[in-house]
């Protein structure tokens, strides 16, 4: 997922499963409050993000589907 955050910076992650996100670079679990909040949503959408620092809010940019493997 590619989102541009509310100051205008974009960051992308992979949402993977719960214990991966230990061993992949920019990669977040689907159990934490952006990954839930992300779920579902297409380019275009805006939502806002529930986190420990307060509210976040996030334009999705673009969506990319596929595998991954683990990089030694």
């Amino acid at each position: 997922v590619l989102f541009r955050s509310g100051d205008g910076r974009e960051r992308s992650y992979t949402i993977v499963g719960e214990g991966e996100s230990d061993h992949l670079p920019d990669s977040i679990s689907f159990k934490t409050p952006v990954a839930r909040a992300l779920h579902g949503k297409k380019v275009g959408d805006l939502v806002v993000v529930q986190v420990p620092a307060g509210e976040l809010e996030l334009e999705v940019i673009g969506l990319k589907f596929g595998t991954l493997s683990k990089k030694s």
